[in-house]
């Protein structure tokens, strides 16, 4: 039996928790692209709009290192709203669908910083054909939308 106040394997501080030291490990395993991330990070949408969307030589859609970087900006996302939504999405693209639902999953709770992003985009994945997508994506991406 769990004492009053004690975190649960799905509970806000349980996920915020597990999702801050993703975000360290992330870093450590990945600093050759801290600058890259630092940009999105702190940048508006408008100044890094070609890094964001993989269109530039850095880090260019469908490689590695964009989907690394996608990865990263999910759990530790841009501090600006058009960037946070921009990166949610690309995500959508550039990543598989096991990993978007798994990091949106642990992602997704009051107070994330990017908690109404990754609902939006949750309802766009719940529409859209996505080839792989299983009873189980479908299950835990209507939990993060709210829907019956």
């Amino acid at each position: 039996m769990r004492a009053p106040g004690e975190a649960t394997a799905d509970s806000p501080s349980e996920k915020e928790a597990t999702r801050k030291q993703q975000i360290l490990t992330f870093a450590k395993d990945n600093g050759d692209l801290k600058r890259l991330f630092s940009m999105v990070k702190e940048g508006s949408y408008r100044e890094n709009e070609r890094l964001i969307r993989g269109m530039n030589s850095m880090a260019p859609g469908g490689s590695t290192t964009y989907q690394k970087l996608i990865h990263w900006l999910l759990l530790d996302p841009p501090a600006q709203a058009d960037a946070r939504l921009v990166v949610t999405k690309m995500a959508l693209r550039a990543l598989p669908i096991d990993e978007v639902v798994s990091v949106f999953d642990l992602c997704h709770y009051p107070g994330s910083p990017n908690e109404i992003e990754i609902k939006e985009c949750s309802h766009l994945l719940l529409e859209l054909p996505i080839n792989g997508m299983t009873t189980e994506h479908k299950d835990r991406l209507t939990a993060i939308t709210g829907s019956p």
